[in-house]
């Protein structure tokens, strides 16, 4: 969401509006108060945003978030992340998000499942000592982000992308056309049946989505072999296989639908373009 308006609190605060229900009041600057300046869907991470949705994997940018020393969140079997981590947690309608990682300017942290059923929710950053200004955010059924790499082809994003052989989609290995790409994406929505927060999901069947998942390029739908969580990653964390248009004429721009709310665009490497 873009900010559309910057006004002052009568304690003197900045507060910042924006679309999407969104209202973000920013703490005065000292050394030591969490102080929340914007999120992210962890898969888009220079993009504002002013929804969350349940199992997204965010990314909270500010001041004062975490320890001086980075610290990454550890799950195995059945334990999951974490949801104070190096005494830092993030709050989301008092509900204790899961954490993968917490530093002074950055927290990576997965939305609750449970968090649905109202029409915006407060997320804070707490520590020990204090709790940082309330960020006000939308919650919908899907934020849908997929994970890309530094790379750009043809003006767009390259998506963090394997080949049908199972091996790592770039520049100087590049997908055949027809063949399947498997690619990683958050925000998509609840699951069937809940796993629990901050687990790695590993059980046999995997949880089901429960809305569809649609990938578009150019003007046609591309054929989804199926979207599920990813193996061994956070719940939260998911894996869609498709099939590439049977050409070698270019690769159009790919976009990914979760019924009303639609990703970035961005495209894989592909032989022939």
């Amino acid at each position: 969401a873009v900010g559309t308006g910057l006004a002052f609190t009568p304690a003197g605060a900045f507060v910042v509006s924006g679309t999407a229900s969104v209202a973000t009041v920013l703490n005065e600057s000292d050394d030591t108060s969490p102080n929340i300046l914007f999120l992210t869907n962890s898969a888009v991470p220079g993009a504002a945003v002013g929804q969350l949705s349940p199992g997204e994997i965010i990314s909270i940018f500010g001041t004062n978030l975490g320890p001086a020393i980075p610290t990454q969140g550890t799950a195995a079997g059945l334990t999951p992340y974490p949801s104070q981590l190096a005494g830092f947690q993030v709050l989301i309608d008092g509900i204790a998000a899961p954490l993968l990682y917490v530093s002074e300017s950055q927290i990576n942290a997965v939305v609750p499942f449970g968090t649905i059923g109202s029409d915006s929710v407060q997320l804070v950053v707490v520590n020990l000592l204090d709790t940082s200004n309330p960020a006000e955010l939308e919650i919908v059924s899907a934020t849908p982000g997929v994970f890309t790499t530094q790379n750009e082809s043809q003006g767009y994003p390259v998506a963090a992308a394997v080949n049908q052989d199972g091996t790592i989609n770039s520049e100087t290995n590049p997908a055949s056309p027809g063949s399947i790409v498997s690619i990683f994406s958050t925000g998509l929505g609840r699951l069937s049946p809940l796993p629990p927060d901050g687990t790695l999901v590993s059980a046999s069947p995997l949880p089901t989505l429960n809305q569809q998942v649609l990938l578009g390029s150019g003007d046609q739908f591309l054929d989804i072999l199926y979207a599920v969580p990813a193996p061994d990653e956070v719940a939260g964390a998911m894996q869609v296989n498709f099939r590439l248009p049977a050409t070698t004429t270019g690769t159009a721009p790919i976009i990914m639908f979760v019924q009303n709310w639609f990703s970035e665009y961005f495209t894989v490497w592909v032989s022939g373009t």
